[in-house]
């Protein structure tokens, strides 16, 4: 993979609050927050001065090549990335949106799984935001099972069951099972 996007095959994901661009290495390039015009936390796309920064990339040790659809009657895209050794995993993202008390509720936020598909995947979990116009690099705090990034105004808190310390330090693992990332406001 490289720092520069290649080709803007980019699948969409949104709910009216917030959308975001995702390449076919299952790289979120750009994502504003809180609203569609605000902060650029994920601004890869334009390949801000601190490089290879904002972004929140799922990346498969050996990739070889991805590929990008929507799930039948849905607004869930599937990423499947394969490694040349023939391992293959799938990164679905969607912003989530349903009723709730009678109103449709879509709150500022994302929900990304990775799941392993076949052979033994390694991944590296890179999660890059930046603040100020990708002018800086994010304040970053972490708890038991999630890390919080101070934006500024806003707070990006990402909830995980994954290992914290692997995504706090992007080390490398054997993707064994589903894992789960729910981006979205810190309240």
């Amino acid at each position: 993979m490289t720092s520069a996007i290649s080709n803007l095959n980019l699948g969409m994901i949104g709910n009216g609050t917030v959308s975001a661009l995702i390449d076919e290495c299952a790289a979120m390039v750009w994502a504003c927050f809180p609203t569609f015009d605000g902060d650029p936390a994920f601004c890869s796309l334009l390949q801000p001065k601190i490089a290879d920064s904002g972004k929140f990339e799922v990346v498969l040790e050996g990739f070889s090549h991805g590929t990008q659809r929507y799930l039948d009657n849905s607004a869930v895209l599937s990423t499947q990335l394969v490694a040349n050794d023939g391992s293959s995993i799938e990164v679905r993202d969607f912003a989530p949106r349903y009723k709730q008390f009678g109103r449709v509720f879509h709150p500022m936020g994302f929900v990304r799984s990775v799941r392993p598909l076949s052979g033994t995947p390694k991944v590296r979990i890179r999660m890059r935001p930046l603040s100020g116009y990708a002018e800086r690099i994010p304040e970053r705090r972490s708890g038991s099972n999630h890390v919080r990034y101070l934006l500024g105004e806003t707070v990006l808190r990402v909830t995980t069951d994954a290992s914290l310390p692997m995504l706090l330090e992007e080390v490398p693992f054997l993707l064994d099972r589903e894992i789960h990332f729910i981006i979205g406001e810190d309240e």
